[in-house]
């Protein structure tokens, strides 16, 4: 059992080599955050926390803000069928990282707030570190959205940054003000997932701090 469930959590990262720059600061920026040797401790651990909420052979699974690609392999060892959105053109650069590490996805441009699905196609959807870039009341239409194309029965997986003063302290150590770039907090994206879906299994970490002390916080809902 203990062996199953490392093998759920397993990150299976692309080659550096392999990711293409996207011309887009904010990603490109990211991607070598995740890669360094220290910040990527910290910035893996919310790719872990998602994969350790998914089970294995998902029939088909979306991913929501895929960015540079980073989580599409782990994902695809999961589904028979992946797909992704964002709202960035760099789908030809994702797609030729893919093709070198030996998977495919089905990608499409696209915004959260109107998703270019039919409804309830998917099984399973995972959508990190979008949330939060939300405005408070655009999370009714993101929610709604997200709703409508999962299957009845299917599951979500989200994750977002805990707003606090020590989050703030690390982001802006990175360069990044989250009081401007995060403007709806976990607390409010919370409240919108409680309306809309019935969260089955929150993870946080550090798992010794109480939740609004914590770094990061993945849950998973069902519809």
């Amino acid at each position: 059992m203990e062996k199953a469930y490392r093998k759920l959590r397993m990150l299976y990262l692309p080659k550096e080599s392999n990711i293409r720059t996207l011309g887009n600061p904010d990603l490109d920026f990211l991607t070598k955050l995740i890669y360094n040797p220290m910040s990527g401790i910290v910035y893996r651990r919310r790719y872990k926390a998602a994969l350790s909420l998914i089970d294995s052979d998902v029939a088909r699974i979306l991913e929501i803000g895929y960015g540079a690609g980073l989580l599409l392999p782990s994902l695809a060892l999961r589904c028979r069928q992946l797909h992704g959105v964002d709202i960035h053109d760099k789908v030809p650069q994702v797609e030729g990282m893919l093709e070198k590490e030996g998977c495919h996805a089905e990608l499409r441009v696209g915004s959260i707030m109107s998703l270019p699905f039919e409804s309830c196609f998917f099984d399973l959807m995972v959508c990190l570190s979008v949330l939060e870039h939300l405005q408070p009341c655009e999370l009714p239409t993101a929610m709604a959205e997200m709703a409508r194309i999962l299957r009845d029965g299917g599951h979500l997986v989200l994750g977002f940054p805990i707003k606090n003063r020590l989050t703030s302290f690390l982001f802006k150590a990175v360069g990044f003000d989250d009081q401007k770039g995060h403007p709806s907090s976990h607390r409010s994206i919370m409240d919108q997932v409680k309306g809309n879906f019935a969260i089955t299994a929150i993870n946080w970490y550090p798992s010794f701090l109480s939740l609004d002390h914590g770094l990061y916080v993945v849950i998973k809902c069902s519809k």
